[in-house]
């Protein structure tokens, strides 16, 4: 009898718990501040017709901290405005996504494509795409399903949940919200609102920091040439990126993340001679140009592993526009 009463109470409480995150998410969330409120910040600046961008850079930190979309926008003469609207975890799907809301202002998209599979593993986190739905981004009909026929039914279940589902794992909000105001007592509260602000260069490292050789030390001995190469599923996805940007007359530039030095160098031959070829045939569509970053940078112009340093972000920057200039 116990054991029912008990059981009873928990259904109870859970389902009050659910009937309360309905009622009262779709007001509560936008008061509660969360790591990645820079979704928010994004959706409005390529929405409001007055700052629409004419340039955009897609892609993860990597992006954030290694393309300036404002040098690279005055290196290319390109008018208008430019946007880096990366943000922390963006994978290939994220940014297919985001790019679905671009408006017709947008002549120019920069996507960064990371090869490391553990980077571009997780297809996209319920809890990220509950982010975007809660600032008010729904996926059209013919994303989703080009979505669901490249990665299977476990994708269409996240981008097929109903309203209420939303708000019911919106929950997580609130713990996030209890983990950032401790982390203020330590942090400087001012790094957070800048990055979830600047649609220029997010994440601006200064330098090469030496503290963190031995990291990337231990990541380079756990590594493998297997980690870095790139999906079926991604390379099926970018295709659909080319062919859509060529159906709506937008310059598109594919660039390859990347790699640190002392982890390029796993790469097996063959597999960098698959990736050179993949990138020579991507090149071949109209309004498409390819950089095969992966071997481009020195170790001082990493910041760590994988996010670059000030003179990386630059490299970089000039790589991509160079490569731009002959896109046909």
């Amino acid at each position: 009898m116990q054991q029912n009463i008990r059981i009873a109470v928990l259904i109870g409480t859970l389902a009050l718990g659910a009937v309360a995150s309905v009622l009262t998410m779709p007001t509560l969330y936008p008061e509660i501040p969360t790591s990645i409120m820079r979704v928010r910040n994004i959706l409005r600046a390529i929405e409001d017709p007055l700052i629409r961008p004419k340039l955009v850079v897609l892609g993860n930190s990597v992006a954030m901290s290694g393309i300036d979309s404002r040098q690279l926008a005055a290196r290319l003469e390109h008018p208008g405005p430019a946007y880096n609207i990366a943000y922390e975890g963006q994978s290939l799907v994220e940014s297919y996504l985001v790019q679905q809301a671009l408006g017709e202002d947008v002549e120019t998209i920069v996507q960064l494509v990371m090869i490391h599979s553990r980077a571009g593993g997780q297809r996209l986190q319920r809890q990220k795409f509950n982010n975007l739905y809660m600032w008010g981004y729904r996926a059209p009909a013919a994303a989703v399903e080009k979505l669901q026929a490249i990665y299977g039914a476990p994708l269409g279940s996240i981008l097929n949940m109903s309203s209420y589902a939303h708000y019911f794992v919106a929950r997580w909000t609130v713990q996030q919200w209890a983990d950032i105001q401790i982390r203020r007592v330590w942090e400087d509260p001012r790094g957070p609102e800048y990055v979830q602000s600047n649609l220029t260069l997010p994440v601006p490292y200064i330098r090469h920091n030496k503290a963190l050789d031995r990291r990337v030390k231990r990541r380079a001995a756990a590594a493998t040439g297997e980690d870095y190469r790139l999906g079926a599923t991604e390379q099926q996805l970018i295709q659909v990126m080319v062919d859509e940007s060529r159906a709506a007359g937008r310059r598109l530039a594919i660039v390859f993340a990347p790699v640190h030095p002392r982890i390029s160098g796993l790469l097996f031959k063959d597999d960098l001679r698959a990736l050179s070829a993949y990138a020579d045939s991507l090149a071949e569509n109209e309004h498409v140009s390819v950089l095969d970053a992966t071997s481009a940078l020195l170790n001082e112009q990493f910041y760590d592993e994988i996010h670059l340093a000030g003179p990386g972000a630059m490299h970089l920057t000039r790589l991509i526009a160079d490569s731009m200039a002959a896109i046909r």
